[in-house]
């Protein structure tokens, strides 16, 4: 697999954990009255979580798909 390709997988991943993982651990009280936003995200921590979650899933999509690439090609193909 190309490293380019490689690198779109990951990026594709990570914005779905990301939209995800977003709302996780905000509780209904802490959030600013004027603008609605949660006073403390925890955005740090939340995008160190998903950079290496999706790094982790990426790698082992890429394997499954390097072991059983093959065999889902000539499923598809009939």
């Amino acid at each position: 697999m190309q490293p380019v390709t490689f690198i779109l997988i990951w990026v594709i991943v990570w914005w779905m954990v990301w939209f995800a993982v977003l709302s996780f651990g905000l509780r209904q009280g802490e959030r600013d009255a004027e603008s609605g936003a949660p006073d403390n995200p925890h955005l740090v921590r939340k995008a160190l979580l998903v950079t290496v979650g999706s790094f982790v899933f990426t790698v082992v999509f890429v394997w499954l798909l390097g072991v059983f690439g093959p065999q889902l090609r000539s499923i598809l193909e009939g």
